[in-house]
């Protein structure tokens, strides 16, 4: 795949991910991706998931307890596998109404077309003050 394929399957994975059916997501996954990222379960904490069936889980626990609006701003395309992605979220808690902002970091590497590897950078402090 060229370096704007994978741009835009990024693009369209961000896309499945703010509509509420969880089948969007599943394609643009390979059956054995790696996702580092945080989990919400038993409050915020860095976990790597394994599976599509892992991180559509994932994002049937956060779609319960947050609020979220991704907001990707710069898709940079690294090398013919990788695709660097900036942005920021604005968040609530469905739980508390705490509400917070972030600026992120996500990273995404790509194999046969498909996103076999997912990495969050997030700000400390907003993590902090979010799982205090």
């Amino acid at each position: 795949m060229s370096a704007s394929e994978n741009v835009a399957i990024v693009k369209q994975l961000y896309q499945a991910i703010e509509q509420s059916d969880r089948t969007l997501i599943s394609p643009f996954l390979t059956e054995d991706i790696q996702w580092y990222g945080l989990t919400l379960n038993q409050g915020v904490e860095a976990k790597r998931l394994q599976g599509v069936q892992e991180i559509i889980d994932f994002f049937d626990v956060a779609d319960r307890v947050l609020q979220r609006n991704w907001f990707p701003e710069t898709l940079l395309p690294q090398g013919e596998h990788q695709v660097v992605v900036l942005g920021k979220g604005e968040y609530t808690s469905k739980l508390t109404d705490y509400r917070f902002e972030d600026d992120w970091i996500h990273l995404f590497t790509l194999k046969n077309g498909q996103i076999s590897e997912f990495r969050a950078y997030l700000n400390a402090v907003t993590l902090l003050a979010i799982s205090s």
